[in-house]
């Protein structure tokens, strides 16, 4: 086309580049770019950008790489870090170090505003590179406006990274000219009630009211959760009442879901319920939420009649139950009525009219786990077969029994329901591993606990910290130098972040031993 006289398009170009840079042919590339692409005055995509940027560098015309990121506005460009990576992803996919370079002058040459910095913090919190984030912001030295500060702490909170949370955001009420808003107030006033902390609430609710936004239902039901969680009853019943009286708000079915979970934890069960049943008889109706708390309240009193009404109300009210019901329910149960055998369980089941499914076995084989009644368990599983054709045990059924066969140290039953997971066609999951580890480690079998985390790592299943600490800790206790160097070995390749000052401890021990 372009030998008949026709002008390429701006993908032509791009697909040119990109063949020329993969094929280190850098000088054709700034040949046409500052040839005819500028006189035909084509406008350029990010691809064309970086592309051009990374030329600039590779031909060590960094200068001109320089001006180029400076001159972003200009193109109509955004210079991007993300898009940087990815760019050479698909042309110079082995070339890292044009990556970290390109990338430490995008930041000081190109994002020189909020409007860049903002599009920039966006990609890196959707792809959870929150390190790089950190880096960013560390590295940026300009202005920020109230969008930065809306991406950076829902981007950080999202992240449980509360303490970087609370650090930009006193940065940001520091700001003469910028304050909270009803968004961010709203994620702060999470955070707080998380930590306890209502003074840091209070004045969280103070600068929003400062900055000219007004307080709606939303932080309204916040604050009641702070007072609620810092145990501040009295002031969480003020704010209630405070909104039941305001003129342009209303309650609505998440405040008195709020209120129902917030006095039951503080243990004013009486005064949870009175709200319950007016949400009962009104339009509002509790959500599945509020089910679970109350009858975790009820399994606190030891009230199994008012337990019963909960799960009553919650069939009249098509609500369908979760786990968390059925193991509440079925603790109250075990609690109040201390059942002697499987069978006279599931008899008490059928004479209050519950009909038994899957989740409510499992509930009762994990409360006679808890028990340390194992030939009980076993004889709710053998129940379920026999009188219950139509149900299936799930993975939770076998994992609930493993976890009982490995506390009595049977580790020849532990793994013959391992093998009965697989052969029934369910996938084991982080907790069946890791109590076939600990029953492994019991017997000094580091070898099939090493098995063990390999293939869970090949199923994507990430042990948690108490299961690496487990096989840490005995690897280090029993001085087993080889396999404790597997084991580290595997806790690299795995990608696994250490928080956990205990972890880290017992990973440094074994490190120490196998150094």
């Amino acid at each position: 086309m372009k030998r008949a006289g026709h002008t390429w398009s701006v993908l032509e170009y791009n697909e040119y580049f990109a063949a020329k840079l993969f094929l280190d042919e850098y000088k054709d590339i700034l040949k046409i770019f500052e040839g005819e692409f500028i006189e035909n005055k084509i406008k350029m995509t990010i691809g064309t950008f970086n592309m051009i940027i990374a030329t600039y560098l590779l031909c060590n015309q960094r200068e001109k790489a320089i001006e180029l990121l400076e001159s972003s506005k200009h193109w109509g460009i955004v210079a991007d870090i993300r898009d940087f990576e990815r760019t050479m992803h698909r042309c110079l996919p082995t070339n890292k170090a044009i990556v970290k370079e390109a990338t430490q002058l995008i930041v000081q040459h190109g994002i020189k505003d909020a409007e860049a910095l903002n599009a920039n913090l966006l990609h890196l919190f959707r792809d959870k590179r929150v390190d790089k984030v950190k880096w960013l912001l560390n590295e940026y030295k300009n202005e920020k406006d109230i969008n930065s500060y809306n991406i950076i702490i829902k981007g950080l909170s999202e992240s449980r990274m509360n303490r970087d949370v609370v650090k930009y955001y006193t940065e940001l009420i520091e700001k003469d000219k910028l304050k909270p808003n009803g968004y961010i107030c709203s994620i702060m006033l999470d955070i707080f009630a998380h930590s306890r902390d209502s003074l840091s609430a209070e004045e969280v609710i103070r600068q929003t009211v400062y900055g000219g936004h007004e307080i709606d239902e939303i932080i309204y039901n916040q604050l009641i959760k702070v007072y609620f969680k810092s145990r501040e009853t009295r002031k969480a019943l003020l704010v209630f009442q405070e909104l039941q009286s305001h003129p342009k708000l209303q309650i609505n079915e998440i405040i008195l879901n709020t209120m129902v979970n917030g006095l039951v934890i503080n243990n004013e069960l009486l005064a949870a319920r009175k709200i319950y049943d007016e949400m009962i008889k009104s339009n509002f109706k509790p959500d599945i939420v509020t089910f679970n708390t109350m009858l975790k309240g009820y399994t606190i009193t030891k009230d199994l009649t008012s337990s019963l009404d909960i799960i009553k109300d919650m069939s009249r009210l098509n609500i369908e139950p979760d786990i968390v019901t059925f193991t509440t329910f079925i603790n109250t149960i075990f609690e109040t009525r201390e059942p002697k055998s499987a069978q006279d369980m599931i008899t008490y089941l059928n004479k209050i009219g519950i009909q038994p499914n899957i989740y409510t076995f499992n509930s009762i084989i994990n409360q006679w786990i808890k028990k340390k009644n194992i030939k009980e368990a076993e004889r709710t599983l053998d129940i379920m077969l026999e009188d219950y054709k139509e149900l299936k045990p799930t993975v939770h059924t076998f994992t609930n029994l493993i976890q009982g066969y490995t506390e009595e140290m049977n580790l020849l039953k532990a793994m013959k329901t391992f093998q009965l997971i697989l052969k029934s066609g369910l996938e084991p999951d982080k907790a069946t591993f890791t109590f076939m580890i600990v029953g492994f480690l019991n017997y000094n079998r580091v070898d099939d606990a090493y098995n063990c985390l390999n293939r869970m790592l090949k199923m994507n299943l990430l042990p948690t910290k108490d299961t690496w600490s487990v096989v840490f800790n005995h690897c280090y206790r029993s001085k087993d130098r080889n396999n404790g160097k597997r084991v580290l070995d595997l806790f690299h390749s795995s990608g696994f972040n250490i928080k956990s000052d205990a972890l880290e401890r017992s990973y440094n021990k074994l490190k120490a031993l196998c150094s």
